[in-house]
């Protein structure tokens, strides 16, 4: 399944107290050379199970965001 999916994400939340959404398409490169999957799977996916977790009442929504968040540090 996927996160662009807002049934499947509802029923992935169903019943559950806290969310851990670690799902992404994390190169930075395919981002820049193909950006309509990566703003789907991670901006648009990312929606879809906020809401699906709101829609749900769950309680607890833990969002892990990759090191390419911060950049080039050197």
């Amino acid at each position: 399944g996927s996160v662009t999916d807002p049934a499947l994400c509802a029923e992935a939340v169903r019943g559950v107290d806290c969310v851990f959404h670690q799902a992404a398409l994390p190169s930075v490169q395919r981002s820049v050379a193909d950006p309509r999957p990566s703003h789907d799977a991670n901006a648009t996916g990312t929606l879809n199970l906020l809401i699906a977790a709101e829609d749900a009442g769950v309680r607890r929504f833990v969002y892990a965001a990759s090191s390419s968040a911060y950049g080039d540090t050197e």
